[in-house]
């Protein structure tokens, strides 16, 4: 009883912060979270729940995500330990602890390393430890430390590469968006660094991947990069054509 009214009082404070949408989606896990048992189940619907609400509410994320780590430590579910793991770090980074996040991601990254030596769900796994690398490589953007960025960015990027050629259309269509996230992510280090060829020729590698997944947010973003790019380089006429395309994509 104590667990259902925890998540009937989230849904009443979380409509302030986010989108009608968004807050639909939220429901509907609230919905399933009032039904589940500890199971593998809640656990996955825990870590969504943390992740949709990480950027809005980042505390509540947490507290979200250590119930399915809890649960999935009890249950000894080690794929939703790792994931658990990944979503507290979310939260952390969320909130801008990135010395907590660092470390939650180390902790995930572990648990990847050790599924892979047993060769269980082996793309699955690579998919995961994808996200966390690429993650990891955000946080040390963040810091300024563009060295590991850009290390950490990479590895998740080949990963990437690695699932394009998985015979599972879900796992492969994991692969093209992280390595479009990864181009993104690294071509705004390199943007960071002052290095605009670069990082123009990695946002057009992303913005080529957005397309063939026909990823409109992903889309978008990657114009409005490159918009950015040719303002900085005082081209102000190729900035208003990308800006106004992803604009009209927005």
């Amino acid at each position: 009883h104590t667990t259902k009214y925890f998540f009937i009082g989230l849904t009443l404070c979380f409509g302030h912060f986010i989108s009608h949408g968004q807050q639909s989606k939220i429901d509907s896990l609230l919905s399933l979270l009032n039904k589940d048992k500890e199971d593998t189940n809640k656990v996955i619907h825990l870590n969504k729940l943390s992740n949709d609400i990480s950027n809005s509410k980042p505390d509540t994320a947490l507290l979200l995500a250590k119930q399915a780590l809890a649960i999935s430590q009890k249950i000894n579910w080690q794929i939703g330990v790792g994931d658990s793991y990944h979503q507290i770090a979310w939260a952390y980074s969320a909130k801008a602890d990135f010395v907590h996040a660092l470390e939650q991601n180390q902790k995930a990254l572990k648990i990847w390393e050790a599924l892979l030596l047993l060769n269980r769900n082996k793309l699955l796994v690579l998919n995961k430890k994808s996200a966390t690398l690429g993650n990891m490589g955000i946080i040390y953007s963040d810091q300024g430390d563009y060295n590991n960025a850009l290390d950490y960015c990479f590895k998740s990027l080949k990963m990437g590469q690695e699932l394009m050629s998985a015979s599972d259309s879900i796992l492969a269509n994991a692969g093209k968006f992280r390595i479009a996230n990864n181009l993104t992510n690294i071509g705004s280090i390199y943007d960071h660094q002052g290095d605009l060829p670069k990082a123009l020729d990695f946002y057009f590698k992303s913005l080529a991947i957005n397309e063939n997944l026909k990823d409109k947010k992903g889309m978008a973003i990657s114009l409005g990069n490159i918009g950015n790019i040719y303002k900085t380089q005082k081209d102000y006429s190729k900035a208003l054509d990308y800006y106004f395309k992803s604009l009209k994509i927005r």
